[in-house]
């Protein structure tokens, strides 16, 4: 039998979206290295299982690169790529401000870009909230990619590349109707459904007794894994149902009669999670692009796992928690003799 490899891992989550963690750095060789890197998609699947894995959102690699603090490679749940996460940037910040404790600015390199991470410290020197700071979103219909069609149309969009706050606004036919949306990218491609749009008023929201608005009515395995796989993204999307409320009449931890974003989010590959931070940006953005929140001060964006804070200006900074649940290691075996491939789990 081709024996095994242990791989420590860190289960960490931002609001709720989970992820396990590897640091490349503390596997034993470079052929252990060259194993998950090359296997991740398939690890990624087994240990997000959650009734078979650890159970997770996905698989998060951290390695290193010169000039930058460290690496990110992200699979989903699925398998498949991801070029961006908010919240998984958050945590490796987290994990980055553990081990260098004097160290509160980190640089993570992405597939899309280099993003700057700053830690927020109580006394004793412990991380408490963790900020990324995201250029603006790319808004050109052919950078999310948008491809317009009988089905996916256009009702506006911006007019030139310095046009950094205006995303386009379009129109999606599914089985059931019309959905009015904003689309942009952050690395990743998002389409904001903003569920006040009286074009939208047909997917039905309910309201609490309390009179806020109840989004556990909606369908969003259906909806959102129908605007995921829809012709006009080619690459697939993440889907953001938001709806505005008055704190005091729906959730969060913010004073009564301020105004907050409240999300669901359907993510590319995973399903329903209960929170994505580039996600939360995207809304941001195109919630002051629509004039539902102020560009003045930032926005919150109540997720079905916590808050995030968004500061929509000369950059899009999002603010918000990190924590990490546990960690321990997993086995790997390929090509093993006793018909057995895969991931064996022995979590500390």
């Amino acid at each position: 039998m081709k024996p095994g490899f242990e791989v420590p891992f860190h289960k960490m989550e931002g609001c709720g979206n989970d992820y396990v963690y590897v640091l490349l750095e503390d596997l034993a060789n470079d052929e252990c290295r060259h194993e998950v890197l090359t296997n991740a998609p398939a690890i990624a699947r087994q240990i997000a299982d959650r009734h078979f894995g650890i159970g997770s959102d996905g698989l998060v690699l951290v390695g290193r690169e010169s000039g930058h603090d460290a690496r990110m490679t992200m699979f989903n749940a699925d398998g498949s790529r991801s070029a961006m996460c908010g919240n998984a940037l958050r945590c490796i910040g987290r994990l980055l401000a553990d081990e260098n404790a004097e160290c509160d600015a980190f640089s993570i390199r992405t597939d899309d870009s280099a993003v700057d991470v700053h830690v927020a410290r109580a006394e004793g020197r412990r991380p408490t909230l963790i900020s990324v700071v995201l250029d603006h979103p790319k808004l050109m219909l052919d950078e999310i990619p948008f491809v317009p069609g009988d089905d996916a149309r256009v009702r506006s969009e911006p007019t030139s590349a310095d046009d950094t706050l205006r995303p386009a606004e379009v129109e999606i036919d599914v089985a059931d109707g019309c959905v009015r949306a904003s689309v942009l990218s952050f690395g990743n491609p998002h389409c904001v459904v903003f569920l006040d749009d009286p074009e939208n008023a047909w997917l039905r929201i309910g309201r609490q007794d309390n009179g806020a608005p109840d989004m556990t009515t909606l369908d969003i395995e259906r909806i959102g894994s129908e605007i995921e796989r829809h012709a006009g993204f080619p690459d697939g999307v993440n889907v953001e149902f938001v709806i505005p409320a008055v704190r005091g009449r729906g959730p969060g931890p913010d004073p009564e009669g301020s105004l907050v974003l409240v999300q669901r989010t359907w993510e590319r590959g995973s399903g329903e999670t209960l929170a994505c931070g580039s996600g939360a940006c995207a809304t941001a953005v195109a919630a002051v692009a629509r004039r539902k929140v102020s560009q003045r001060e930032p926005a919150i964006v109540q997720l079905r796992g916590g808050v995030l804070r968004i500061d929509v200006d000369r950059n899009v900074t999002m603010e918000g928690p990190a924590r990490r649940a546990f960690s321990g290691t997993f086995t790997v075996r390929f090509g093993a003799d006793d018909g057995y491939d895969g991931v064996v789990l022995s979590c500390d």
